[in-house]
């Protein structure tokens, strides 16, 4: 079987989602949901051996420590290209420890990712030099595979997806849609719960800080709790 290991970059929590029109406590709590949902995904993955968390949050540092990922200090997050950073520094870890793996960059801020899904785009990715699932709007990237930690090229930013498919990583075009949802704005939020988020994204959402965020986002709030409302009743929800 392929050994995989999963990098997870997590941006400092009181700089993360700024695009989110929610006040900052609320940006960092949604922010530390999502990522708890994608780590607690990758470490339930089959396949995935290790998970290595870029960050430097006490709290998701110590989240890491009670389940199990490996951690590595993230960059001085001052640069535009922080993220590639941060994950060049997970890669030469990966690199040091386990060279002849697998590697795979989940970024943190995917929860309606789910580890039965996962699973099936890195066995998608299997033979291939390198890979990668584009975002949602197709200009993005989400996941980004290699065969190898020195095989990958992480090109994340603006028009992340053409740069990826320059450098040698070839799209998996038939990934489903909660991995490919990220979520920057408000209707990546929604569209987000309405597919099914983990656990922490959902009590997040819909726990008992709900009407405070309610009327943080007036109507728009409104239409993320229902949505994550009706996930919840439906077959295929995983709160």
């Amino acid at each position: 079987m392929t050994s995989w290991t999963a990098i997870v970059p997590i941006k400092r929590l009181a700089l993360a989602k700024q695009r989110l029109a929610l006040p900052g406590p609320v940006r960092r709590a949604l922010a530390e949901a999502f990522a708890r949902d994608v780590l607690v995904a990758a470490l339930e993955t089959p396949g995935i051996d290790r998970v290595l968390a870029v960050c430097s949050d006490a709290s998701l540092r110590r989240f890491c420590r009670r389940h199990g990922a490996r951690l590595v200090s993230d960059w001085v997050q001052t640069s535009g290209d922080a993220l590639n950073i941060s994950i060049m520094r997970g890669v030469s870890w990966a690199d040091r420890r386990y060279p002849n793996d697998h590697v795979v960059v989940i970024p943190s801020d995917l929860p309606s990712i789910d580890a039965c899904s996962l699973a099936s785009a890195l066995e998608g990715a299997v033979g291939l030099d390198r890979a990668f699932v584009a975002d949602a709007e197709e200009y993005g990237t989400s996941l980004l595979m290699a065969s190898s930690p020195a095989r990958l090229i992480p090109r994340y930013g603006h028009g992340s997806a053409a740069l990826h498919r320059a450098a040698g990583h070839v799209e998996l075009t038939q990934a489903p849609r909660c991995l490919r949802r990220d979520v920057d704005d408000l209707d990546g939020l929604q569209e987000a719960v309405g597919l099914g988020v983990g656990e922490f994204t959902f009590s997040s959402v819909s726990g008992a800080t709900g009407a405070a965020r309610m009327a943080a986002a007036g109507d728009r709030w409104a239409g993320i709790v229902s949505a994550a409302a009706g996930a919840s009743a439906s077959a295929g929800s995983r709160p």
